[in-house]
């Protein structure tokens, strides 16, 4: 179920936010002040060649880091959400709603 659910699929309604979804999580990804950050430390460094096997290893295990907490981070909402009601998030103020079973009202 979880595997179906990672594969990715066009919406049949509500186009508008499919889009902006995908914008909004290319854009978190691909930040590219990121890259001008890792780029001017390179430069402050005066790295040489002999740093790009390091830096490479670095960027990818970094990128996979970050994939795989992203990955648990919308299991970890699709399980707490959704038994608490909230199906459907319009506004943050529905997000301590998920509390209540702990801490009560």
């Amino acid at each position: 179920m979880l595997a179906a659910g990672a594969v990715p699929s066009l919406p049949r309604h509500d186009h508008l936010t499919y889009w902006f979804m995908v914008v909004s999580i290319l854009g978190a990804s691909i930040s590219p002040y990121l890259f001008l950050f890792y780029s001017s430390g390179a430069i402050e460094d005066k790295w040489d060649r002999s740093y790009l096997g390091v830096n490479r290893a670095i960027a990818g295990l970094g990128t996979s880091f970050r994939g795989t907490i992203s990955v648990g981070v919308l299991i970890t909402a699709a399980l707490i959400l959704a038994p608490n009601g909230v199906n459907h998030v319009i506004d943050y103020h529905q997000l301590p709603t998920m509390l209540i079973p702990v801490f009560g009202h």
